[in-house]
């Protein structure tokens, strides 16, 4: 494992100097696109293998490490079946909240499109609704003039 944590110690200088001295000798771009790939080849492939070793060892000594809490007398195992059954808790919804007061319809009229109609309401907001019967809702009439630009509802010109 300390080879490869050296191997690839030594492939990140390689690569460094490599990269360093081709930059400086290449010719074209397409040369420097080539020592550049050579370099990240010479640092990575000896990290990956490094990396493949922690993870199996690591691995290894995770299993050994479950294998001797499994062994002792009062391992996971034995615990699990010693333990007292407990009821699942019961998750009470609160109780949602009352709807806001609906505001009251000032004003309504035509959009000047078949079927669309606007509605302004108490609260200053404003509600349009289009031909099948979809709403959209806006906090202002500038809002909803600005989103409907061929409105002729109110502040129209």
């Amino acid at each position: 494992m300390k080879f490869f944590g050296f191997l690839s110690l030594f492939g990140a200088i390689v690569a460094a100097l490599v990269l360093l001295t081709g930059m400086f000798t290449a010719q074209s771009a397409p040369q420097e696109a080539a020592i550049a790939a050579l370099a990240i080849a010479i640092a990575v492939i000896p990290y990956v293998f490094f990396r493949v070793l922690q993870a199996l060892r690591q691995t290894e000594d995770l299993a050994a490490i479950r294998r001797l809490l499994e062994a002792r007398p009062g391992g996971p195992g034995a615990a699990a079946a010693q333990a007292p059954q407990v009821a699942a808790p019961v998750l009470v919804a609160p109780e949602p909240a009352p709807p806001p007061p609906a505001a009251e319809v000032l004003q309504s009229g035509s959009m000047g499109v078949e079927g669309w109609t606007w509605h302004q309401l108490s609260d200053g907001s404003v509600r349009i609704t289009d031909a099948h019967g979809s709403d959209y809702a806006y906090p202002s009439v500038a809002a909803a003039r600005k989103a409907f630009t061929w409105w002729q509802g109110p502040g129209a010109a």
